[in-house]
């Protein structure tokens, strides 16, 4: 994979990270981009495994992995709008020995 626009093989072409998170064909990028809303949420918490495991089970938590150093953990968040992605961050915070959050609403660029 390659995000600096080139072309691997058969692969598809990548423009961003966002590509790997969330991939779009390219006939149907402009739609696909706008049907969703998405946010990478950090998390502080001092049991990472225990927390990543909840978030995992989270409807709209799409990937949730422990990071070294801080924050401890990263998840993204998808919703149909931004109210319904924000459900599901509220859950995120919610969820037990979740000491903090920090939530970055994304946008596509092309």
């Amino acid at each position: 994979m390659d995000w600096s626009g080139h072309t691997l093989g058969n692969q598809t072409r990548l423009s961003s990270p966002t590509d790997i998170a969330f991939p779009i064909s390219t006939s149907h990028r402009d739609h696909k981009a706008a049907e969703k809303v998405w946010a990478y949420v950090f998390i502080k918490t001092k049991q990472p495994a225990k927390v990543v495991r909840a978030l995992r089970r989270i409807e709209g938590v799409t990937k949730a992995d422990g990071l070294f150093g801080s924050p401890d953990v990263i998840a993204i968040v998808e919703g149909r709008d931004i109210l319904s992605m924000d459900a599901v961050i509220d859950k995120i915070a919610a969820t037990p020995d979740v000491a903090d959050t920090d939530s970055k609403v994304a946008r596509w660029i092309e």
